[in-house]
């Protein structure tokens, strides 16, 4: 799984400019690996990454590891239930 989104990023981040929203939610975003890579080379926007609570532990770690930690953030929960608020753009 983690191939396949580091393929999904490659080809996502060069194509699309992220630079007009300034609050994204991923939701499902699981290990937080496409936040970490459009907050890294958009410094002006702010993430929340939203999964599952199993999801947390290797999410934070990413987060932190990036040195992101000040403008992203991880929130448990189910997209059944309800997502976070607030948002520019949602991605799913």
């Amino acid at each position: 799984m983690t191939n396949a989104w580091m393929m999904q990023v490659a080809a996502i981040i060069p194509v699309f400019s992220f630079r007009r929203y300034r609050n994204i939610i991923d939701v499902g975003g699981g290990e937080g690996l496409m936040m970490a890579a459009i907050i890294q080379k958009f410094p002006d926007c702010k993430g929340i990454v939203f999964d599952l609570s199993q999801s947390s532990d290797q999410a934070l770690k990413i987060i932190e590891k990036q040195g992101i930690a000040d403008r992203c953030w991880f929130i448990a929960g189910s997209f059944f239930e309800t997502i976070p608020e607030g948002g520019d753009l949602y991605i799913y």
